[in-house]
């Protein structure tokens, strides 16, 4: 369709930053006020739990259950003339109560603000950011000289999407040194927190999920309530797909029916394949599905825990440096030949392994022929199920990494990495599907 014309632009000043808080007016009257707000999860009102972090005063929203029965909206809160419906009308309402600023400064700037919101919900995400990139061209914010309720509804929309060098990236980073650490503060505000428990199914009448019934998810094995923590461990290498989305909803669900905690964690070990691109849009997705992580952590905050680990193992003559050619160990794992390289002295495998990790040559192999070995575990060549015969626990990958840049040259594989990092991170329940039963 025709493209939409982006508002007038301002008029050419100077443009000032916003400060950390939100600027303007002293309090209103009514600011005490505590807005209750009906919604089925924390992330059907995003925006509106933003403005509550902007005014200081997270408190000033209160979660509730939706009604029984066929409820129909996203959210609403009740006010004295009636309810407000959907999280942009109901975040302006925040506003006029708690941070009159962010509706702009008078009545042209508001009235920019609620065209921007209305556009926000309106486009496409390709259009919306073709229109917006060409607006900010002469602008640091969206309406006015400070931050508005505009820039926080329209970064939110638009802030998974591939980074680009154009005005729209740089105005994103600075709306997001503000509005990104609001979010992280307030998915851990007690108005969200205490939704979560609602957030993956229906709730009872007492706030609790009906664990009797038709149509109810089998309970957990050995689950106590208040101490089940689930993980979902996504791979930064691309986006998410619905695969993805029902083992994400499955583990949110146990969470929050047991009063837990969901850990979202990125599994980053493969450099070659993983950007932060797709990390961020794995975030929007997540919170598209109503998803609020309790804690987000990353496989790569535990490498050097991996590390240690593993020269434990050579150490204790239970793992060792192999450089069998691939298609060659894959024949003898299927035929149970060990490695011609297994019984090797753990020094040598010790020297091997810092050799490889630091990317350098040791004894009389080169750099490059160090970079053809890998460690292995010493477990049982003549096991019946495949993934114990010495599977592999480190490999050599010459690629930066997105988050620890050059600091390790090999990196611990799934095998290795996910025992090591659900047991630090307290995981009670790993939810898997039937590809994993051989590791069971």
């Amino acid at each position: 369709g025709a493209a939409v014309p982006a508002p007038a632009p301002a008029p050419a000043e100077a443009p000032v930053p916003a400060p950390a808080t939100a600027p303007g007016p002293s309090t209103p009257a009514g600011a005490s006020a505590v807005v209750e707000v009906a919604a089925s999860s924390p992330g059907d009102v995003l925006l509106t739990l933003l403005v509550a972090q902007c005014a200081s005063r997270a408190g000033v929203v209160r979660l509730t259950p939706p009604p029984a029965g066929d409820w129909g909206y996203p959210c609403a809160a009740r006010t004295p003339a009636g309810p407000v419906v959907g999280d942009a009308s109901v975040a302006r309402y925040v506003a006029r109560l708690h941070a009159p600023a962010l509706l702009g400064a008078g009545a042209a700037e508001a009235s920019c603000v609620d065209s921007w919101l209305a556009m926000s919900s309106a486009l496409a995400p390709a259009g919306l950011a073709a229109a917006l990139s060409e607006h900010l061209e002469t602008r640091t914010y969206v309406v006015g000289f400070g931050l508005t309720l505009a820039d926080l509804a329209l970064w939110l929309r638009l802030r998974g999407k591939p980074p680009q060098a154009t005005p729209l990236e740089r105005w994103r980073h600075t709306v997001g040194d503000v509005a990104a650490p609001w979010l992280e503060a307030a998915a851990a505000a007690p108005a969200a927190r205490a939704q979560r428990a609602a957030a993956a199914g229906a709730p009872a009448d007492d706030g609790q999920f009906q664990r009797d019934g038709q149509g109810e998810m089998p309970g957990l094995e050995g689950a106590v309530d208040g101490e089940v923590v689930t993980r979902f461990p996504p791979e930064p290498s691309g986006y998410l797909h619905i695969g993805h989305a029902k083992a994400c909803l499955l583990n949110n669900y146990y969470a929050r029916r047991y009063k837990g905690q969901l850990i979202v964690r990125f599994d980053d070990t493969n450099p070659s394949k993983e950007k932060e691109e797709f990390e961020e849009n794995i975030k929007a997705d997540l919170e598209t599905l109503g998803i609020v992580p309790d804690v987000v952590s990353h496989t790569s905050d535990h490498f050097e825990l991996c590390y240690r680990l593993a020269k434990d193992l050579i150490t204790r003559g239970l793992a060792y440096m192999d450089n069998t050619p691939q298609e060659t160990m894959q024949d003898e794992r299927l035929n149970m030949i060990e490695s011609q390289r297994r019984n090797t002295p753990p020094d040598e495998n010790m020297a091997l392994f810092e050799a490889l990790c630091k990317s350098s040559a040791c004894g009389e192999w080169t750099e490059e022929q160090v970079h053809g070995f890998c460690l292995r575990a010493k477990i049982d060549m003549s096991s019946p199920n495949g993934t114990l015969r010495d599977p592999v626990l480190y490999r050599y990958n010459a690629t930066p990494h997105h988050r620890t840049k050059t600091r390790y040259c090999a990196y611990p594989t799934y095998d290795f990495a996910c025992p090591v990092v659900d047991s630090t991170e307290g995981v009670t329940h790993a939810l898997r599907t039937t590809e994993y039963n051989d590791r069971d």
